[in-house]
């Protein structure tokens, strides 16, 4: 059986880590497996109460930080101890398991994987594994945005980990490891259907949320980790597509900082910028027709997505 460390950031969310702590109860035991907590200095007094749990056990370590060192940080934090296990898990303390999951995950293993991925695809019926290289990104981006849908070997990522603290500023600094990784060599993945494990989803709206509006401007800024021109300008023009660019205003709102560094840093890539001045523009005239239909729409189709 491999070694495994899952690493939990958490900050005020003492509710949902306690259920996740639930979760993981069949582990206390099992001496392949370590539970990192990093409290991001939480001011939730009910993390007393999550200290105390942690003490009972050996395997899991609950960590304060002297200071809120800010999400993506505590993030990348986890990276630094993947030479405590063969594999590195970080897992969200509000991307709740399923009861009674963990050690059939843990099984799959076995298969000397570098990457297990948790897929939004719900039309995987069973675990497979698949090679990837990094002209496979595109394809993944939608399963591996979520921090805790990726399992990584530790010698895989080691070499990379710096990435995280660099790019941590994109808000997706696990992203930042595993592109620079796929730059280098090909991946052995093992997929598994994420609902199968996972309670389902909240989605928070698109607008109100402060950490959602950075990420949306942040995300374009991995692409100066690619070392392919043409992947790297795919990347772009993917992320300034007509139907991509609709959140942009009703994003800026709470990010205007990360929006003017996102306009500027496609300005700078001229060849793209005309387009997307004109696509721009038409969102600014759009945005409050879209929003209105938003509204239409969630009282039609109640809490979906739109």
């Amino acid at each position: 059986m491999k070694k495994i460390l899952i690493y939990i950031p958490s900050y005020n969310r003492s509710n949902s880590l306690i259920k996740q702590l639930s979760r993981l109860k069949n582990l206390v035991y099992n001496d392949n497996v370590i539970v990192y907590i990093s409290d991001n200095c939480s001011t939730d007094k009910d993390y007393d109460s999550v200290r105390n749990y942690c003490g009972k056990y050996n395997n899991i370590i609950y960590d304060r930080n002297p200071a809120n060192i800010g999400g993506n940080a505590n993030i990348a934090k986890g990276f630094l101890l993947c030479d405590k296990a063969e594999y590195i898990w970080i897992l969200s303390d509000d991307d709740i398991l399923k009861d009674n999951v963990f050690n059939e995950i843990l099984n799959f293993l076995n298969y000397d994987i570098d990457i297990l991925v948790f897929s939004h695809n719900k039309n995987i019926q069973k675990f497979n594994i698949v090679e990837y290289t990094i002209n496979d990104i595109f394809y993944l981006f939608n399963d591996i945005s979520c921090i805790s849908n990726v399992i990584y070997k530790s010698e895989l990522i080691k070499e990379y980990i710096r990435y995280a603290f660099e790019y941590m500023f994109t808000c997706f600094p696990h992203l930042a490891v595993l592109i620079k990784t796929l730059n280098e060599r090909k991946i052995k993945a093992g997929i598994l259907k994420r609902e199968k494990y996972f309670e389902p989803d909240f989605l928070p709206p698109v607008e109100g949320n402060v950490g959602y509006s950075k990420s949306y401007f942040g995300f374009v800024f991995l692409a100066e980790l690619f070392n392919d021109k043409k992947i790297k300008r795919k990347f772009i023009d993917s992320w300034i597509s007509f139907l991509y660019l609709r959140h942009w205003f009703l994003k800026s709102r709470n990010a205007q900082t990360y929006s003017l560094l996102a306009y500027y840093y496609i300005k700078k890539n001229k060849s793209f910028f005309k387009m997307f001045d004109l696509k721009l523009i038409a969102w600014k005239i759009l945005t409050p027709y879209y929003t209105k239909l938003k509204k239409i729409g969630k009282k039609i189709l109640g809490n979906r997505k739109i």
